[in-house]
């Protein structure tokens, strides 16, 4: 039987609502600043919107990668965030990013086989913005003549459109994939990603999230979200509406952004000195089968994918410190999945260290498994869990070991990353501290 590869991270790229790289959204995380706030659109009407909280990002700069402005307009916005974060993530890694020749803007990644360089970057919506923008073309004018961009509308809107945008922009000619799955498609992309490596499909794979619902033209990701009556209507006090787990949180917050990994077999990191930031030890998914909206009551197949993710591990739920959770700050979700992690880890002393990145960051849907897996990376390797920030009060049947007020110091040698999506996706990473 053959020993399964060991899958490490070797480097991290994030464009988020509180930092346009990993630095950035790291110290934010410590220092607990907020990213959501009240917003304002011309789309906004007071009669259709509960809502006017948001945590947008706006447009990044790629200008640093060649990028000029005719060439984004044929990549939607979701495709700038995972371009952005990819190649800060490949820099960070160590690869040497070369621009290739020819009218296309292309790079080739020195250092590794681009036939076994994978790709999977999830995206819960795709192309909201492009969709948009090409609809109210052909409403308000009636006709596309004159506008030659709108041709690419339909590439542009697709969900697989940001993980093509980056194996294209990078060279990157092994598998690429895409998870559509809602709110757990970073976490399933890091998933299939280190199923590849680990398999021996792929030595390498850039892999994580990407979305953009908060910088479209006519609000259809908020009004969308706003009608299902999931969403915080703090507007009165926007940067701390989204507060998972508090006994006021009232519905999440919508953000957006990229958060992309490297992936890695151990023996071919070490040939080229990368450094070795995490090894990403299992991964496990189930499906509640239960409601396109709501989460089974009792949270049984949260609870199963992390048994599960700890047995491929070799793990006891005693070898945990620290979990990342989804902690949307919904009333429905946030019990159960306190209720799961209970049952798991127990509630007493030795339970581990549990925090909510998007108390900061809002729900930033296929983005957010990738960001919180960078959070998750960086807590293993300095130490330290972020605080659930706007955690004032504790709501009854939401009792965890919740970090509260500033990060907490541990020994933090095994952590989990967790999403779970409409639809009733659960997945779970079990990361291990380099």
């Amino acid at each position: 039987m053959t020993t399964p590869r060991s899958v490490v991270v070797t480097g991290l790229g994030a464009v988020s609502p509180i930092g346009r790289n990993v630095p950035e959204f790291w110290s934010s995380l410590l220092e607990g600043r907020s990213g959501t706030r009240v917003i304002e659109r011309d789309w906004f009407d007071d009669d259709e919107f509960r809502t006017r909280v948001g945590a947008p990002v706006g447009p990044v700069d790629l200008s640093g990668l060649g990028f000029r402005e005719r060439d984004l307009r044929l990549i939607d916005r979701a495709g700038h965030y995972a371009i952005a974060a990819t190649g800060e993530a490949l820099v960070h890694a160590g690869f040497e990013l070369v621009r290739e020749g020819g009218k296309a803007l292309r790079y080739r990644v020195e250092g590794a086989d681009p036939l076994r360089f994978a790709t999977c970057v999830g995206s819960g919506v795709g192309g909201l913005t492009s969709f948009e923008q090409v609809h109210r073309i052909w409403v308000e004018e009636g006709t596309f003549k004159g506008r030659g961009f709108v041709k690419f509308g339909l590439p542009m809107l697709i969900p697989n459109a940001p993980t093509a945008n980056v194996a294209i922009t990078f060279g990157l000619n092994g598998e690429c994939g895409s998870q559509p799955t809602a709110c757990a498609a970073g976490t399933m992309a890091l998933g299939d990603a280190f199923r590849w490596i680990r398999s021996g499909e792929a030595d390498v794979a850039v892999a994580g999230g990407a979305e953009c619902v908060l910088s479209d033209l006519d609000g259809l990701g908020l009004v969308g979200f706003d009608l299902l009556r999931v969403m915080s209507c703090r507007n009165d006090d926007g940067e701390n509406a989204s507060r998972p787990f508090d006994a006021e949180r009232d519905g999440f917050v919508l953000g957006e952004g990229a958060g992309v990994l490297v992936l890695e077999e151990r023996a071919h990191a070490e040939a080229r000195g990368a450094t070795i930031l995490a090894e990403v030890l299992s991964y496990a998914a189930t499906c509640d089968a239960h409601s396109m909206l709501q989460p089974h009551p009792e949270g049984a197949m949260v609870a199963r994918a992390i048994r599960l993710a700890l047995e491929r591990a070799e793990l006891q739920p005693s070898d945990v410190q620290h979990v990342n959770c989804h902690g949307t700050g919904t009333p429905a979700g946030d019990p159960i999945e306190a209720r799961a992690l209970r049952e798991v880890f127990g509630d007493g002393s030795g339970a581990p260290l549990v925090s909510a990145t998007k108390s900061m960051t809002g729900h930033c849907i296929g983005a957010s498994g990738g960001l919180e897996a960078i959070a998750t990376v960086l807590a293993l390797r300095e130490g330290r869990a972020h605080q659930t920030r706007n955690l004032e009060r504790v709501d009854e049947g939401c009792e965890l070991n919740h970090v509260r007020g500033a990060p907490a110091a541990a020994d933090i040698e095994h952590a989990l990353s967790a999403s779970y999506g409409f639809g009733g996706h659960d997945a779970v990473l079990v990361l291990r501290r380099a």
